[in-house]
Parts: C-alpha cells; structure tokens; sequence
C-alpha cells in the first residue's frame, strides 16, 4: 500500500485533517469519561486515536492487525454499552420500586 492508497481509500480527508479531527474526539470523549465513567466511552476514544496508528507502516499485514484493533475495540464498546444500559435500567427500576 502506497501513501496515495491511504489518503484516497482510507480516509477521505488528508491526514491533517484526519488528525484534527482525531483530536477532538480524544477531548470529547476524555471528557465524557471523566463526567459518566462509562467504559465504552473511553473504548471509542482509544479506537479514535488507534486510526493514526496506519500511518506508522504501509504494510498489508499492519493495515489488518490495526483493522482488527479497531473492530475488537468497537465490539468492545458495543458490549460494554449494552451492559452499561441494563445496569441503569436495573437501577433506575430498583430506585422506582423503593
């Protein structure tokens, strides 16, 4: 993979962008950790960041390796929260029934 296949396939925005961009959702989601403490935020934040990682090597295998990062760290958040929305209805049903 060449540099012209990352920016053309990829990622539609050149890598600047795709950085600023990046950088907003580290902040964005940091802080929605920090305010709710809820994991699959912080998830989605590392798999934000994890997609600068393909700009370290061209290589296929690297491009699969980062790849599946980040589908294990979506499932991941995915899992985390429909386990985090059972827990609050399981709360929000006991605080009702008190």
């Amino acid at each position: 993979m060449n540099e012209m296949f990352m920016e053309n396939n990829v990622f539609p925005l050149p890598f600047e962008i795709h950085l600023v961009f990046v950088c907003i959702a580290i902040v964005l989601f940091i802080f929605r950790y920090a305010s709710c403490r809820r994991m699959y935020q912080l998830l989605i934040c590392i798999a934000a960041a994890a997609t600068l990682l393909l700009y370290m090597n061209t290589s296929k295998l690297w491009f699969n390796i980062v790849g599946i990062i980040e589908l294990a760290l979506m499932i991941g958040a995915l899992v985390s929260s429909i386990l985090d929305r059972k827990k609050l209805k399981e709360q929000s049903t006991d605080e009702a029934a008190e």
